[in-house]
């Protein structure tokens, strides 16, 4: 499904509201003539809507946590096996998100508060 700006707005004062908000009235979505049955966080991603926050500091990213936590955050289960996290398999991944997003900072293993504005965004928006 391509994201239009009216997808996005629709998101914004809708399903950021109603689902991720938890006040859903069960009232039906439409995308260029699709109805959308959204319930739950999951099903707006699976149709490729996403909520970001217009306060990412304090609801996108995880600022006491480093680039490397945050990054591997979405795909936990990918990096862990029988309950424990792959570091390695973590830091792989961010390695290659902070080269493809050219994330300015010291270490992977910078937090995100220590980040500048654009580069939290970068890393909220690799989810994308």
């Amino acid at each position: 499904m391509k994201l239009t700006l009216k997808s996005l707005l629709i998101l914004r004062l809708m399903i950021g509201r109603d689902i991720y908000k938890k006040d859903n009235e069960n009232r039906p979505y439409h995308e260029q003539g699709k109805q959308l049955q959204i319930a739950k966080p999951q099903d707006a991603v699976a149709e490729g809507i996403i909520l970001i926050p217009e306060d990412r500091r304090n609801q996108g990213v995880v600022t006491a946590m480093d680039i490397v936590e945050n990054v591997s955050l979405p795909s936990l289960a990918d990096h862990a096996s029988y309950g424990l996290i792959r570091r390695r398999k973590e830091i792989e991944l961010a390695s290659k998100t902070g080269a493809d997003l050219h994330i300015k900072a010291p270490a992977l293993q910078t937090q995100l508060i220590n980040l500048s504005g654009g580069n939290q965004q970068k890393i909220l928006c690799f989810f994308l």
